[in-house]
C-alpha cells in the first residue's frame, strides 16, 4: 500500500485562545449542491430521509453567479482564507460548475487551500481533469461500501463497482499534484476486514483512513442498528465525556453558505434551523462581523449555548471536536466585548 494512514484533519493547528477574535475566518464552508445522488440512511441530508426536513431546507444548486459573488467577497477580508472548502450538505459533483468555481477562486488568490468532499461516483474522465487542473488541493473520498450490494444496502443506489475503481483509479494517475484522501466508515465495512479496504484502495490515493459513524448531527439521531458503537468518536479515539466541551470553536473561526446563499453559523445546520445571514442583502464580511454572530459567539462563552436549539442538540462537540477553548472563555469573553 502506497498510501499512509491519515485523517481529513490536520493536527498542525493554531491555538484559537491565541488568535480569537478573527478579522478573516479560517475555513469557509461553501456548497455547490444541497442534492445528493445517494440515499445514505446514516445521513440527514440524502433523500433517504427527507421525512426530517423542515420548511427551511432547500435541495437546490448554487448559482453560479451567487458563488462569484462569494469569491468577490472574501477580497473584502484583510487577509486571505486558509481553507475554501466546497461541500457541506450535498454532493459537489451535482454541480457542473464546479471546475469553474475551483478555477475562479484560484483566479482571485483569496484562499490558501481549496478541498471538497464526494462520494466519488460522479468522476468521469473530463471532469476528472477539469478540476484537478482548475487547481484543487485536496479531495476527500468517502467509500460507502466494499461491494455493490453493500451500496444498494447503505446507500440505497446500484453502483458498478469495478467502473467506480476505476473512476478513483483515473482520478489518483491524473491528480496534477492535488492530494486524495480516501476513508470508509466502518459501517461500510460490512463484516469485511479493514485490510481488504486498505488492498482495494491503499495504490490509489496518497492518504486513506477508517472511520466511525456517531450522532454528530443536530435532531438527527443514527439508527442504533446502523452505529457502530458510542464509545468511539468518529476518528476512532475515546470520546469525550458528555458536556465536557461547552464553547463551539466552529463560531469563531469558519462560515458556512448554503446553496441557496444563505449563511449559517456552522457546518452542522444541515435543516438551516441557525441562519445568521443572507448574501442576496449583505456581504460576508458584514455577516462575519455581523450582530447575530456575535452574540451567538459571546453566549457561547457565557456557557449559554442551549439558548440555540440546534446548538444544545448537537453531536459534534462530543465525538468530533477538534479544538476546546473552554479554559479560555473568560479570558476571550473580555476580548470579544472590548
Amino acid at each position: 500500500m502506497n498510501a499512509k494512514a491519515g485523517t481529513r484533519w490536520t493536527n498542525d493547528r493554531t491555538p484559537l485562545q491565541e488568535v480569537i477574535p478573527l478579522e478573516t475566518p479560517y475555513l469557509l464552508f461553501v456548497d455547490p449542491s444541497s442534492v445528493c445522488n445517494f440515499r445514505c440512511k446514516f445521513c440527514p441530508c440524502g433523500g433517504a430521509n427527507k421525512h426530517v426536513w423542515s420548511a427551511e431546507k432547500r435541495t437546490s444548486i448554487l448559482p453560479y453567479q451567487v458563488y462569484r459573488k462569494i469569491i468577490d467577497d472574501l477580497a473584502e477580508f484583510p487577509g486571505k482564507l486558509k481553507t475554501l472548502r466546497l461541500y457541506k450538505e450535498g454532493e459537489p459533483l451535482v454541480n457542473k460548475r464546479l471546475p469553474d468555481m475551483i478555477h475562479y477562486a484560484r483566479k482571485k488568490d483569496v484562499t490558501q487551500k481549496i478541498d471538497f468532499t464526494t462520494n466519488g461516483s460522479l468522476f468521469d474522465c473530463d471532469t476528472a481533469l477539469a478540476i484537478t487542473d482548475a487547481g484543487v488541493d485536496r479531495i476527500n473520498i468517502s467509500v460507502e461500501a466494499l461491494d455493490e450490494a453493500g451500496y444498494e444496502q447503505i446507500s440505497g443506489v446500484k453502483l458498478n463497482y469495478r467502473e467506480y475503481l476505476e473512476k478513483l483509479r483515473f482520478l489518483y494517475h491524473n491528480k496534477n499534484g492535488c492530494h486524495i484522501f480516501i476513508k470508509i466508515s466502518d459501517l461500510g465495512l460490512r463484516g469485511h476486514s479493514e485490510q481488504k479496504f486498505y488492498d482495494m484502495f491503499g495504490d490509489i490515493c496518497d492518504e486513506i483512513a477508517v472511520e466511525h459513524v456517531s450522532s454528530v448531527w443536530p435532531e438527527f439521531e443514527v439508527n442504533a442498528n446502523l452505529k457502530s458503537t458510542d464509545q468511539l468518536d468518529i476518528y476512532g479515539g475515546p470520546i469525550a465525556k458528555r458536556d465536557t466541551v461547552q464553547v463551539c470553536p466552529y463560531l469563531f473561526y469558519s462560515l458556512c453558505v448554503n446553496s441557496d446563499g444563505t449563511v449559517s453559523a456552522c457546518l452542522m445546520d444541515w435543516n438551516h434551523q441557525l441562519l445568521i445571514g443572507d448574501l442576496k442583502c449583505q456581504s460576508l464580511l458584514e455577516i462575519w462581523n455581523g450582530q447575530r454572530l456575535r452574540e451567538m459567539r459571546e453566549n457561547h462563552l457565557m456557557l449559554q449555548r442551549s439558548t440555540y436549539h440546534t446548538c444544545r442538540n448537537c453531536g459534534q462537540l462530543e465525538y468530533a471536536v477538534l479544538d476546546n477553548i473552554d479554559p479560555y472563555r473568560e479570558a476571550l469573553l473580555n476580548k470579544i466585548l472590548k
